[in-house]
């Protein structure tokens, strides 16, 4: 999850026609609306570039590699992004389910060895 806030420097609303203009749609909502897919595409090919374990440890960098591809898309329709943060980073069940998998394992590995030790 990812959290922005952002505000509008000039925004000039596109008219498609003379008949039809897209006056009706506010530039907050525009804004928003533009905020919600960026964010969905940045967060997909940054976060592809990481391996799970990379995401955790790296955590700092892959926030600071989203917080620069939004800002620099941003820029293009004179949107400033005053704060981007990574929020919340979750696992699908697979993966949780492994991760505990392999640290029973390890566990029982390290008991195993120390009983024939000891």
């Amino acid at each position: 999850m990812c959290r922005t806030c952002s505000r509008n420097v000039a925004f000039n609303a596109v008219h498609l026609t003379p008949a039809f203009e897209l006056q009706h749609i506010s530039h907050a909502k525009m804004t928003a609306c533009w905020l919600w897919l960026n964010v969905q595409q940045v967060l997909k090919s940054v976060v592809a570039k990481f391996n799970a374990s990379q995401l955790i440890t790296q955590r700092q960098q892959v926030s600071l590699l989203i917080r620069k591809e939004l800002t620099d898309r941003a820029r293009d329709f004179n949107i400033i992004l005053d704060d981007v943060a990574l929020t919340e980073l979750t696992f699908g069940k697979e993966y949780t389910a492994a991760v505990e998998a392999k640290q029973v394992q390890s566990r029982l590995t390290l008991s195993s060895l120390l009983s024939y030790i000891c």
